[in-house]
């Protein structure tokens, strides 16, 4: 998904904004107790499994920082001699929550996180100018092994992502949401 900021209803999450309108009441809720002796309409009931779990994760380890030319990462592997060493500390101090980063313009990175385990995530992220730019946050539960595994390949075995802590030479595809600061 492509979120541009540009033309993002700012405010919409909290009710507010310009294109928020109030939710329109349909009929009156019923009782699962009731028989109306034709179809029952649809019956609001409570939820079987727990909430969810809403916490921070905190685990993010800055494994891989490379400058690139261009957003074409599809065919490029992951090489350690390109690895920005420096720079990883510092986006490390990042996702620390100690302090922020600032990007000099027609700066293009490749970061690779690693969060430590499975989570179903709602990434946030705060940004203050950069007008024009673009930022592409990616999820993929670990690298894979063959180029081959990009979905616009054909192949005739699935493809093998191996051990998720070894990310020398293998090809990140994964899916998530483009953000056009405005």
């Amino acid at each position: 998904m492509v979120i541009d900021g540009l033309h993002y209803p700012f405010g919409i999450e909290s009710g507010a904004g310009d294109d928020w309108q109030k939710p329109a009441t349909w009929d009156a809720g019923v009782s699962s107790l009731n028989d109306w002796g034709y179809d029952r309409p649809r019956v609001l009931s409570p939820a079987l499994l727990p909430r969810m779990i809403r916490q921070p994760v905190t685990t993010a380890r800055v494994r891989f920082v490379e400058t690139l030319s261009d957003l074409h990462t599809l065919e490029r592997s992951i090489d350690s001699q390109v690895h920005l060493g420096p720079e990883a500390l510092a986006w490390q101090t990042v996702f620390n929550g100690e302090q922020p980063i600032t990007f000099p313009p027609q700066t293009t990175r490749r970061i690779i996180i690693d969060l430590d385990n499975y989570y179903c995530a709602y990434p946030e992220i705060v940004v203050s100018g950069g007008q024009g730019s673009s930022i592409r946050l990616y999820w993929a539960e670990a690298l894979f092994e063959d180029q081959k595994a990009h979905a616009n390949q054909i192949y005739t075995a699935f493809p093998t992502k191996g051990n998720r802590d070894v990310i020398e030479s293998k090809y990140f595809y994964g899916t998530g949401d483009t953000f056009l600061l405005d």
